[in-house]
């Protein structure tokens, strides 16, 4: 059961997990559809919540610009980014899935090529020593279940401006001893295709911005 289910939650690039009160929750990949409202911001202004350290990713881990997906019986869908390839070389993304007809899997590569075609700097991991902060941060640090959403600034060095990233947490790690605690929050960056507001069949007008989910 477990393996089809992480089947069916490739294909939809959806997500798929334990929550906290024990049930297995799915999320489609539409979830985060006209942004989200994050619970707190992190970061080094005036204001935002103080973490000590970030993990940020600036590699190619998650760059494909060359989608191709595959439905039991059909035909190969595909779809590319010139631009992304133009830049980076050709990175080709194979996936098979049970969806029932074509167009549903030309909608999955599409979707696949949204998310990686572009690079943008990821937030993986955040470390937070509470015990250091205001009671406020206790109450944040200690409510953070999975999908909880947060801002996360930081500055790169060198380039002059502030990284505003949203980002939500995917678990957390806490390491404790006497006079000592120390959260490791695992987080999954948002991308702007993910927050995007979608068309929906009868009730929108379509090229107004907006795009088929």
């Amino acid at each position: 059961m477990l393996s089809h289910l992480q089947i069916i939650v490739e294909q939809e690039a959806g997500q798929l997990y334990m929550a906290a009160d024990g049930n297995i929750t799915f999320r489609p990949r539409t979830w985060y559809e006209g942004g989200i409202t994050p619970a707190e911001t992190w970061g080094p202004g005036v204001g935002e919540r103080r973490y000590d350290d970030l993990q940020i990713s600036y590699d190619d881990a998650y760059l494909w610009n060359d989608a191709r997906v595959t439905r039991q019986g059909g035909v190969t869908q595909r779809s590319t980014d010139s631009t992304s390839i133009s830049d980076y070389g050709q990175l080709t993304l194979t996936r098979s899935t049970l969806h029932v007809d074509d167009n549903e899997a030309l909608n999955t590569a599409e979707w696949l090529i949204d998310l990686y075609a572009d690079t943008e700097p990821r937030i993986d991991r955040m470390v937070v020593h509470p015990q250091k902060e205001n009671t406020a941060v206790w109450a944040e640090v200690l409510l953070a279940d999975i999908n909880r959403a947060w801002t996360v600034k930081f500055d790169p060095p060198g380039a002059g401006t502030t990284y505003d990233v949203d980002v939500v947490v995917q678990g957390v790690d806490h390491t404790i001893v006497p006079g000592f605690w120390e959260m490791v929050f695992y987080l999954r960056t948002l991308g702007a295709a993910e927050t995007l507001t979608y068309w929906l069949v009868g009730s929108e007008q379509l090229d107004t911005g907006t795009r088929l989910a």
